[in-house]
């Protein structure tokens, strides 16, 4: 199976929660480049930070519970 762009941040999105299966694993590695999940991983956790440091700006603060 060829490894396409949705695969890969598939791959990336459930690895960096920690859930991803061992056959996805093993074909990630036997049919996928290192580099394209190095810069997908590398544009998530950028996206991550960014979007977790910039938060607050827009204003969203959760309701406390009472």
């Amino acid at each position: 199976m060829a490894v396409t762009f949705f695969t890969i941040l598939q791959s990336v999105c459930c690895s960096f929660i920690g859930i991803q299966n061992n056959a996805n694993r093993k074909r990630d590695f036997e049919s996928g480049k290192f580099w394209h999940f190095f810069a997908v991983g590398i544009i998530f956790v950028v996206v991550f930070v960014v979007a977790f440091v910039t938060w607050p700006q827009f204003g969203y603060y959760p309701a406390p519970i009472t």
